[in-house]
C-alpha cells in the first residue's frame, strides 16, 4: 500500500473522519463516545474499505 490518502483505506463516507470540523464528524465522534462509554466497547462495521482489507491481508502473508 503506497497511498497516504486515509479514503484509500477508511469509507469516509461511513465515518467522515476527513473532514475533522464538519458537523457530520462532530456527531459521529458525540456517538462513538456515548457508545464507548455506554459498553466499554466501539465497534466500526466497514471502517476499513474491502479493498484495503484486502491488500494489507495479501502483505501481511508476505512477512
Amino acid at each position: 500500500m503506497t497511498s497516504t490518502d486515509p479514503s484509500c483505506l477508511i469509507d469516509t463516507g461511513r465515518y467522515p473522519l476527513d473532514e475533522p470540523f464538519s458537523v457530520e464528524d462532530q456527531l459521529f465522534i458525540a456517538r462513538s463516545r456515548a457508545r464507548f462509554a455506554q459498553s466499554g466497547l466501539l465497534v466500526l462495521h466497514g471502517f476499513i474499505r474491502d479493498s484495503a482489507l484486502t491488500l494489507m491481508k495479501r502483505e501481511a502473508l508476505m512477512v
